[in-house]
């Protein structure tokens, strides 16, 4: 995760390690006494960390070390980072029948709510406006004030089995706001976010794995290869070969696509005609998502960490 110039990483030491953007040196380090495989994540100056499987760490930095703010035990093993809307946490954990949505209040995390629904694993929930997007066996739309009671917006009968978390897009091209998903079928899917309708949907002819969106497009990744679809019509306008499954990405501006592998091998793609504008390679492969904060490129590998900055 990065913050300002901040680049935060768990290890699987059991440390979250903070560093210096520019320049690579060691800020601080702070003793979790435990890993995990999901991205640490920042909101209004807090530091949340997940840990231990079922545990958030709550911190704040002093730049030269992390003040304790909280730790947080859940239900159930967490399936995702935390995601933030106003003074709430949302996180998914629980497997199976087990799978929930937790809300929890900032300033107190043991004032909670659930969203018991989800019948399987839980993916990263999108949220727009007022609404949270909960993707897993089906996709759901629910008021985020879980406070005031459980209410669910709608209920998409089209979605089955989501692959990808839910790509929240406002302004939409079609309707006020889009919500981009995809499930088991391979089929990728364009939903009014406001009322769950089927805008199109679109047969991507493998799993996918990862989904992002520009002004004109959306970017679908899987199987090894990189797609773009247009936003109005759902038809594909470009394919290309990836050389491999996508460790992060794609990161897309309104004229460029970035993807990285696990391999290590880093592609700049024109986002309108999907030409090769650049490439690159880190000196191993990758174990963990990248991030992408400005023009940087942070990297993950085993102890590692590279920081590449894009060339004026």
């Amino acid at each position: 995760a990065v913050t300002g110039a901040n680049v935060l990483a768990i290890s699987q030491d059991g440390q979250v390690y903070s560093t210096n953007r520019d320049n690579g040196t060691q800020r601080w380090r702070f003793n979790l006494g435990g890993s995990s495989d999901l991205a640490p994540a920042v909101n209004t100056g807090f530091i949340y960390a997940p840990y231990n499987g079922n545990r958030i760490y709550v911190m704040q930095d002093n730049q030269i070390a992390a003040n304790p703010v909280s730790d947080i035990e859940l239900p159930a093993n967490l399936t995702t980072s935390p995601t933030f809307s106003n003074d709430v946490v949302f996180v998914g954990v629980g497997e199976g029948a087990d799978a929930r949505v937790v809300a929890m209040k900032r300033d107190n995390v043991n004032d909670r709510r659930t969203f018991e629904d989800p019948q399987s694993r839980l993916l990263q929930p999108a949220i727009g406006q007022e609404t949270l997007y909960v993707a897993a066996n089906q996709v759901w739309a629910v008021d985020v004030n879980f406070w005031q009671n459980i209410e669910i917006i709608w209920l998409s009968g089209d979605v089955l089995n989501a692959t990808t978390p839910p790509v929240y897009a406002y302004p939409g091209v079609i309707r006020t706001a889009e919500l981009y998903v995809a499930d088991a079928s391979s089929n990728v899917y364009a939903l009014d976010a406001n009322t769950g309708a089927r805008l199109w949907t679109h047969p991507f002819g493998s799993q996918v794995s990862m989904l992002a969106v520009n002004d004109a497009y959306l970017f679908v990744a899987g199987g090894g290869l990189l797609r773009a679809v247009s936003r109005q019509t759902g038809q594909a306008i470009w394919t290309v070969q990836t050389g491999g499954a996508l460790s992060g990405g794609p990161f897309v501006t309104y004229d460029r696509v970035l993807v990285v592998t696990q391999s290590g091998a880093v592609l700049l793609y024109d986002a309108a005609t999907g030409s090769v504008l650049a490439t690159n390679t880190f000196p191993s492969a990758l174990n963990a998502a990248p991030a992408v904060s400005q023009d940087w490129l942070f990297a993950p590998s085993s102890n590692v960490i590279y920081g590449y900055r894009g060339a004026p």
